[in-house]
């Protein structure tokens, strides 16, 4: 008879270790950061929007692809009456992953200019502004608050990745193609892992959630 998996309690790093159990009975760990099933718990807020301005910071249209395409499948009932529902639209999801391959070609090009230019540093600001500001907006911690955590986090991963980038070319003599795939791959991987680790189901606003107490009673 198999055993259902086991129920673990937050460890000592404040993560939240999940088990699973394949068919054969083998257990792996998959360790995230702390995850809210309420809107307002702050360390819910805050970590995803410095990981989306991090992934900002590496390609402008990578964080609003990967949170559009993340909120396509989870939409949040938060967004409901706020412009930023769009990201929950299928076809901005797709017109976002539409940009984020003109990037991804435009980066190889051999006169592209660097990330830290006015347009690409512009660009990545929006990008993680954008994220940030709805992400504020879904777990109640303010949009304008979310965007500015966002955009700012931005700047710095920008200025960040571009020496790193430029650092590992120099020092490793690949072509700089070769280290942008890395940081394509780098960047999507990344991503995938971030949104494995947002929570998959959103609690109704409170409005919401009173009416359907009070309707069970």
């Amino acid at each position: 008879m198999k055993k259902a998996p086991a129920q673990l309690g937050k460890d000592e790093r404040g993560s939240y270790p999940k088990l699973s159990a394949s068919v054969s009975g083998r257990a792996q760990l998959h360790f995230c950061m702390p995850t809210a099933t309420t809107a307002s718990t702050t360390s819910a807020t805050w970590w995803p929007i410095i990981g989306f301005a991090t992934l900002a910071g590496m390609r402008s249209a990578g964080a609003p692809t990967l949170l559009s395409h993340y909120l396509v499948r989870h939409p949040a009932p938060a967004l409901a009456s706020s412009p930023l529902r769009l990201l929950q639209q299928p076809a901005v999801a797709t017109a976002f992953k539409l940009a984020a391959a003109r990037e991804f070609i435009h980066d190889k090009q051999p006169l592209a200019a660097p990330r830290t230019a006015a347009r690409g540093l512009s660009l990545r600001t929006i990008g993680g502004a954008l994220a940030g500001a709805t992400w504020g907006e879904v777990t109640g911690q303010g949009a304008w608050r979310g965007a500015l955590l966002g955009g700012l986090g931005a700047v710095a991963a920008t200025f960040g990745w571009y020496q790193l980038r430029k650092a590992i070319t120099e020092k490793s003599g690949l072509p700089p193609n070769a280290v942008g795939l890395g940081e394509d791959a780098l960047l999507w991987s990344a991503g995938a892992v971030l949104l494995h680790c947002l929570p998959p189901r959103w609690p109704l606003p409170t409005n919401q959630a009173t009416q359907q107490e009070v309707g069970s009673r």
